[in-house]
């Protein structure tokens, strides 16, 4: 059995909860992260920068709100910000716990070092998300991807860094190029002729 799709149960929370938090101060923080997290999956950023803010007094919240900034101004290619801001995240869970956040902190900053072509920086922090969350597979890719980059620019002239394509797509191109020369060898070449049923 499939679960049902996140988009209409996303649509219907949005429904419920936005409205809410137009007009009233006292919303507890957990609501406006949500809030916020809902306005910057529609790309609404000012309206999801507004509900973060409005989550920092709570103590509990304001970890995961200037989490939320740091994604937001990251999406606007303003990394000083974003730095900044996961700087604030990670300052804020100096009590321990929340493993899962301070992953998500360490590889959403390697990402933006990766795009910076600081591959260095890039490296560390995708050594130290894995020290909390040891199995993610997208976190040893990228570490191997920033350590191959860091290798190759040593090799050679120092390059520009690569071109900001956002959400991390230029981790990636590299795999997708070497995925597809794989797929392409394996290819099926000929040899015996299909002798089965043609539907």
């Amino acid at each position: 059995m499939r679960p049902p799709e996140s988009g209409p149960l996303r649509g219907l929370l949005a429904a419920l909860i936005l409205p809410l938090l137009g007009s009233c101060s006292g919303v507890p923080g957990k609501l406006r992260v949500l809030a916020g997290n809902l306005l910057a999956g529609r790309e609404r950023r000012a309206e999801a920068i507004v509900n973060y803010m409005g989550a920092l007094d709570d103590d509990e919240a304001a970890p995961y709100a200037e989490y939320g900034l740091a994604l937001v101004y990251q999406a606007m290619h303003e990394d000083d910000s974003a730095l900044g801001r996961f700087a604030a995240a990670e300052k804020a869970l100096e009590d321990g716990g929340h493993a899962g956040l301070r992953y998500s902190i360490h590889y959403n900053r390697g990402i933006l070092r990766f795009e910076q072509g600081n591959y260095s920086a890039a490296a560390a922090e995708f050594r130290k998300a894995l020290e909390y969350e040891p199995g993610h597979r997208a976190a040893k890719r990228n570490l191997e991807l920033s350590l191959l980059s860091l290798e190759r620019q040593g090799r050679e002239d120092p390059a520009p860094a690569p071109p900001r394509t956002g959400g991390g797509e230029a981790l990636f191109d590299y795999l997708r190029r070497r995925e597809t020369e794989r797929w392409r060898s394996q290819e099926w070449t000929g040899g015996e002729p299909f002798s089965g049923p043609d539907y």
